[in-house]
């Protein structure tokens, strides 16, 4: 079990990329999902997808059927998302003999209940300065998608997200991830070698969320940058988390999710 981490994504040509996307549908159409926030929006994740498809073609590039291969996300947008890269991908590869879309298992937890894959390959999509998990939030249901992995199960998302959630459990997922130095960047699977810091957990949404704020589409994410940004962020409440961090993961904590 492994976490690709859009954390370390710090470059700022790369980083709006690693954010959260509002995708607003038509409420009556076929294509809204229950799984979406609200009646008309979902989510997607550019930086997400890109990753899950890289890793995706570089399994099938090893050999490995596309029958063994499952890629899960919450959002139908996201899966939209991915599916639109897959087509782009195919068509510059000129593969589309090999495979053609609808043999790739893409879809959310419930369309998997009670299957298992070699490989799963699970797109948290939610990345804002708010820490709204969304689905992940629900244990329950992260602990579904995680057991339908046989072998492997990759987690890409933002680890600063899961290192500041409110859910005491999922932070313990996180330090699991770091403590078993199984927590990369997205450089390895485009077989880049980058220097990274595993002790490091800082979020990259910019200083005071402005650049996050310039290319937020969601209202409801922007009006809360703005009134964190006015009521200030003290020193205080800063060391406060920072020591409730340090004794969750130094203390003897139990996790409820059985890494695989």
């Amino acid at each position: 079990m492994v976490l690709i981490d859009t954390s370390f994504d710090v470059d700022p040509n790369i980083s709006p990329k690693t954010w959260e996307r509002a995708v607003y549908q038509d409420a009556n159409s076929e294509n809204n999902s229950l799984n979406n926030t609200h009646s008309n929006k979902s989510f997607a994740n550019l930086r997400e997808g890109e990753i899950i498809v890289e890793y995706y073609m570089n399994l099938r590039s090893r050999g490995m059927e596309l029958s063994e291969i499952a890629i899960i996300t919450p959002y139908r947008a996201q899966m939209d998302c991915i599916a639109d890269l897959f087509r782009e991908k195919i068509r510059e590869s000129k593969e589309e003999d090999d495979f053609n879309l609808e043999d790739i298992n893409l879809g959310t937890v419930d369309s998997y209940q009670g299957q298992e894959f070699s490989v799963v390959l699970f797109s948290m999509v939610r990345s804002n300065p708010k820490f709204n998990l969304g689905f992940v939030s629900d244990l329950r249901r992260l602990n579904v998608a995680i057991t339908r992995a046989k072998y492997q199960f990759m987690l890409v998302g933002n680890g600063v997200m899961l290192y500041k959630s409110h859910n005491e459990f999922i932070r313990k997922l996180f330090y699991y991830f770091q403590s078993n130095k199984r927590r990369f960047p997205p450089s390895i699977v485009f077989n880049e070698i980058v220097p990274f810091d595993n002790d490091m957990v800082k979020n990259n949404f910019g200083a005071r969320f402005t650049e996050f704020i310039a290319r937020c589409n969601d209202p409801e994410m922007i009006q809360h940058c703005h009134e964190f940004n006015r009521r200030g962020d003290t020193m205080e409440h800063r060391q406060k988390i920072r020591d409730r961090h340090r004794a969750e993961r130094f203390g003897n904590s139990r996790s409820i999710i059985a890494p695989n």
